[in-house]
């Protein structure tokens, strides 16, 4: 499912914001983003569009363009995992303003 080219799915679609808040959470800084170069990067677009990955990350409304979509995140105790946190928080601040 997730490496499949979402059909729907425009360049219009995708969030710099989302981009730029991922790159910022993975430490790495860039002078301009641009949305193909990132995504073909990650493996998640190409020349063909976007796949459903990356609608599902960086889409501004991935519920618009995959009515089903939904994000679950674990948290394992003795990780240390100290970014589940904001991405619980951020996850329970977009689902309750998108409610």
């Amino acid at each position: 499912f997730e490496d499949k080219i979402h059909k729907g799915a425009t360049w219009d679609n995708i969030s710099k914001e989302k981009i730029r808040n991922f790159l910022k959470e993975a430490d790495i800084s860039m002078r301009k983003i641009v949305p193909r170069d990132i995504l073909t990067s990650l493996n998640i677009a190409d020349g063909d569009g976007i796949t459903n990955a990356g609608v599902l990350f960086f889409a501004k409304d991935p519920r618009r363009l995959i009515i089903q979509a939904q994000m679950t995140l674990i948290a394992f105790k003795g990780l240390g995992c100290r970014c589940c946190q904001r991405w619980v928080n951020h996850a329970s601040l977009v689902n309750r303003q998108a409610d």
